[in-house]
């Protein structure tokens, strides 16, 4: 549930944070001057809104305002810029004032006996204080260098503060196992597409995988999503059951979905050698070769993840020359061992290990 502490706004005392504006519930003013300092904040961003070094200073003790000021910029159907914000904070307090929190809780004071409001989902906060957590945002954003720290912070943040509870009605959802090794579902660029049918999801909701908040596209009743880059290498390589959930941040909502299933690549696991999941020429005819290379032979190819690093190719006993490709190898079979009919298995073998592992077999008729 979102508690009027979450929208308000903070500062540092004596090296630990504490509320700048004294707010218990929802129709509490915030008291005639503030009790805090902002002189010992250590800074984390970096901040530059053109407003001078007190005034970024003192953005920098507003934690925890990050969704609030996002939800207010985003409010906007022509989300106001950082020169734009900060010359509206500018005009309306004087941003070089000695005590500059106890100047903006003035303000704050003011905005709610004038009835000058902003509304997010649901709550209203005076517009000193959307303005503020919207500067804030805005110049933390205007800096590249941010990026990685504000995207740990956020996560880190919201994750410690979710609780179970229900976002949406969920209908179905998938893909909701794989294979080790196995995409599902690939996309165009790469990653493993996964979709959620929901009544009524927010458009803010996000789809979380092992604790980890992922890019989500919400639609009217889908909800996207699926398994990116490094993450996807990690969660395929690992057999097991990821919790899924679907997340609201601005609630701090998690509503567990399910798990989505890694099962151990039975082959792996019991001959040390990848599936090979498809192969061929499988079929020819004595004495002569499907798929003839210029030499006369006929050519194989395989498609398989790895292969031992010492791996050769046997068709029964007969060693054949191997050459790795990106989707597995290719081989060829000389017309000398495709003179007699009859069914022969190809065989992968490992140097090293000594193992064997039939891939299937050739049939000459």
């Amino acid at each position: 549930m979102i508690n009027r502490r979450d929208f308000m706004v903070a500062g540092l005392s004596a090296g630990a944070t504490t509320a700048l504006f004294s707010v218990t519930d929802f129709n509490c003013l915030p008291p005639e001057k503030a009790t805090t300092s902002i002189e010992q904040v250590a800074p984390t961003y970096t901040l530059a809104t053109g407003l001078g070094e007190k005034m970024d200073t003192f953005l920098l003790s507003l934690e925890g305002t990050e969704q609030v000021g996002k939800a207010w910029v985003t409010s906007f159907s022509t989300p106001p810029t950082l020169a734009q914000t900060a010359q509206a904070v500018g005009a309306r307090i004087k941003v070089d004032a000695g005590d500059l929190p106890a100047i903006t809780s003035s303000r704050i004071l003011k905005d709610f006996s004038e009835n000058k409001l902003c509304e997010l989902n649901g709550w209203k906060l005076s517009l000193m204080e959307c303005q503020l957590a919207g500067l804030r945002h805005l110049a933390i954003e205007a800096n590249p260098e941010n990026l990685k720290i504000s995207t740990a912070t956020e996560k880190m943040s919201l994750i410690d503060q979710l609780t179970p509870g229900i976002i949406a009605p969920l209908n179905k959802w998938g893909p909701q196992s794989t294979t080790e090794g196995k995409k599902f579902n690939e996309q165009r660029d790469g990653h493993s597409g996964m979709w959620f049918q929901f009544d009524g999801a927010p458009s803010h909701a996000k789809i979380m995988i092992d604790g980890q908040l992922l890019k989500t596209a919400v639609n009217e009743k889908v909800l996207t999503s699926g398994l990116f880059g490094e993450m996807q290498d990690r969660i395929l390589a690992t057999p097991g059951s990821y919790e899924v959930a679907l997340v609201d941040p601005i609630r701090k909502i998690k509503q567990p979905i399910g798990e989505l299933v890694i099962k151990a690549d039975p082959s792996k696991r019991e001959t040390g050698f990848c599936e090979v999941t498809k192969w061929g020429p499988q079929r020819t005819v004595a004495g002569t070769a499907t798929n003839p290379q210029p030499d006369g032979s006929m050519g194989i190819w395989a498609h398989t993840d790895c292969l031992p690093e010492k791996a050769q190719l046997l068709l029964v006993d007969d060693r054949l020359e191997l050459s790795p490709r990106k989707f597995g190898f290719v081989s060829s079979i000389p017309l000398a061992l495709l003179e007699t009919p009859g069914k022969k298995p190809l065989i992968i073998y490992d140097e090293v290990s000594k193992k064997k592992h039939t891939i299937g077999f050739v049939t000459i008729e």
